[in-house]
């Protein structure tokens, strides 16, 4: 028998964000953006976040593959394409 566990995704983490809406998430600077001013990663140290859902032949997410960073950070986009061409390797 297959056990399955859950958790509650609405306390706020970056990650919850990412698993919640199955969409790739870019919080540049979190102190500067009245959305994620009060998220608790930044007590972390989660200053920027850039996160992507890793999603499963059944449908589910199975891993967030992210990258944070003390400071502010936007993030290339040649960075953020190379990190979503790297999932659709990995899910595909």
């Amino acid at each position: 028998m297959k056990s399955t566990k859950s958790a509650s995704l609405n306390t706020g983490l970056y990650c919850e964000t990412v698993m919640r809406t199955r969409q790739p998430l870019l919080v540049p600077d979190a102190l500067r953006d009245e959305e994620w001013q009060s998220n608790p990663d930044i007590k972390l140290g989660m200053i920027s976040y850039l996160g992507v859902p890793i999603v499963g032949p059944d449908g589910e997410v199975f891993w967030n593959d992210l990258r944070s960073d003390k400071k502010p950070n936007e993030y290339s986009a040649l960075y953020r394409k190379l990190l979503l061409q790297w999932r659709g390797r990995i899910a595909g």
